[in-house]
């Protein structure tokens, strides 16, 4: 007599797949995940270039800083169309002008390391704790 041929997989061939593809899933949401902070960092990097260059714009036809980055925003959004905001949180960025608005500090809280082309400012203090600062005071 002639044993019948099953079709289909055994417990253990389904148990063997479940797990392999619970190990894969599991290396692909780790790597998304830090490359997502990545992503929101390089957008931080950005953003200081962004509005380094609208107050540099602002300083050229004023001679002086704003008061604020609302306030290069308020001028017709002639310097910065938007004021940027942190893509995690929402916030505001740090800013501040100093010395007769004359030079300013803008600061962003990275959750990575700070991107190595930025400059290193540790001169430039803001009371939000910021981990990447940068001063500039006009080109003479």
């Amino acid at each position: 007599m002639q044993t019948p041929k099953r079709s289909g997989f055994t417990l253990v061939e389904l148990l063997i797949v479940a797990a392999i593809i619970g190990i894969l899933g599991s290396i692909v949401v780790a790597s998304i995940s830090g490359s997502k902070e990545k992503a929101r960092d390089s957008r931080r990097a950005s953003d200081m270039r962004e509005i380094q260059i609208a107050l540099a714009l602002y300083y050229d036809v004023n001679r002086v800083y704003p008061d604020s980055l609302a306030t290069l925003a308020e001028v017709n959004q002639r310097f910065l169309p938007s004021v940027p905001k942190d893509p995690y949180t929402g916030a505001d960025y740090e800013y501040v002008a100093a010395a007769g608005f004359k030079n300013y500090c803008i600061g962003v809280t990275f959750e990575g390391s700070k991107p190595s082309d930025l400059p290193d400012t540790s001169d430039c203090t803001l009371s939000g704790g910021s981990t990447a600062n940068y001063k500039a005071s006009p080109q003479r």
